[in-house]
């Protein structure tokens, strides 16, 4: 896997409440593993990535040019699922980790680790092969012991239309 920095980090940000902190600002580079069962109606999947961003340096920040190194990262994800005729419901948890970074020059003081754990339901309906929609919750509030991240619960609804060639 590859990441790219396209949002703005907190130690770019200009807004004293760090609003227009968009991602995390660091190229990565990772691997990870997807192992899944089917067994009649029932499915499971795991997941698992480890991933290494890199460091760079940022000029011009209000408290001076900084030198970030970010470390390591991780997840794992859980998931089990059961389908009936044109429906399927799951479940999920993934567990999500961040080395601390690493701040050299300037008046910042280095960062901290991350941790949380994300929790999901999801339901899809495919009556065919040609559609589907889904309906999918996640809550990060429900499990682990968060550390130095924002939290997030969502509700995301989809529709997928295959056309014939």
């Amino acid at each position: 896997q590859l990441t790219l920095p396209t949002g703005r980090s907190i130690y770019e940000s200009t807004d004293v409440n760090q609003l227009d902190n968009t991602g995390r600002g660091f190229w990565a580079l990772g691997t990870g593993v997807a192992l899944t069962k089917v067994r009649g109606p029932y499915d499971g999947v795991m997941l698992f990535d480890l991933h290494r961003s890199f460091g760079r340096e940022v000029r011009g920040t209000p408290v001076g040019d900084l030198q970030l190194s970010p470390g390591w990262g991780g997840s794992l994800t859980l998931g089990a699922g059961r389908s009936f005729k044109d429906v399927r419901a799951g479940a999920s948890i993934a567990w999500i980790y961040e080395d601390a970074t690493k701040v050299s020059g300037g008046s910042l003081p280095d960062g901290a680790l991350s941790r949380y754990a994300s929790a999901g339901l999801s339901l899809i309906y495919s009556p065919s092969r040609d559609w589907s929609a889904s309906l999918a919750y996640t809550d990060q509030l429900l499990f682990g012991a968060p550390t130095n991240t924002p939290l997030a619960r969502g509700v995301t609804v989809s529709y997928q239309r295959r056309f014939p060639r």
